[in-house]
């Protein structure tokens, strides 16, 4: 990736889950948003897909003549880029992705799903159902903590990472031990 021109924007792709869909109008459309921003800053768009992303989301793009050096085949991993990414962009439908963008501490913007037919029902087109499934309400934490923005503005707030958090904690209370 050193040979690609900084900034490196990394766009993660996730795919259809329960309730939700990725539609390739609204992809392709935040990618053109990306490779602008990157264009006009002299960096990179950098697109890779999760094992949910469907090859159709792949050809849209490809169909679409967005400016970005995509990833195929695991050439590289996700965490090696993610960490080498200035700013992270993630299809809203993955919470483990957009929690790995978040705690890298650089800017992340969620790139809009939707919901799909079963989600419409079972979820309901405003605002937030009372469901465990609804992602949006993960999705207003994030906007309320400032942790992820949009495609146009990404945000970023810094946030402490829990796996040193909880070391942290044992330290603490093996340092209060008697012997």
């Amino acid at each position: 990736m050193n040979s690609l021109p900084r900034p490196h924007l990394l766009a993660a792709l996730g795919g259809p889950t329960r309730y939700w869909r990725l539609p390739e109008d609204r992809l392709v459309n935040s990618l053109k948003v990306l490779a602008q921003r990157a264009k006009s800053t002299g960096g990179t768009l950098i697109v890779i897909g999760s094992p949910r992303t469907p090859a159709s989301a792949f050809e849209a793009v490809r169909a679409s003549g967005v400016a970005c050096h995509v990833i195929l085949d695991r050439e590289v991993r996700y965490p090696i880029l993610l960490a080498d990414a200035d700013e992270n962009f993630v299809t809203a439908d993955s919470v483990s992705m957009i929690s790995e963008a978040v705690m890298t501490g650089n800017p992340v913007g969620l790139i809009p799903v939707e919901l799909d037919s079963e989600g419409r029902q079972k979820l309901g087109i405003e605002g937030v159902s009372i469901s465990r499934r609804d992602i949006r309400k993960f999705w207003a934490n994030l906007d309320r903590l400032g942790l992820a923005g949009t495609v146009d503005r990404p945000l970023c707030n810094p946030i402490e990472d829990p796996v040193r958090m909880a070391a942290d904690a044992v330290k603490r209370l093996l340092s209060q031990r008697v012997p």
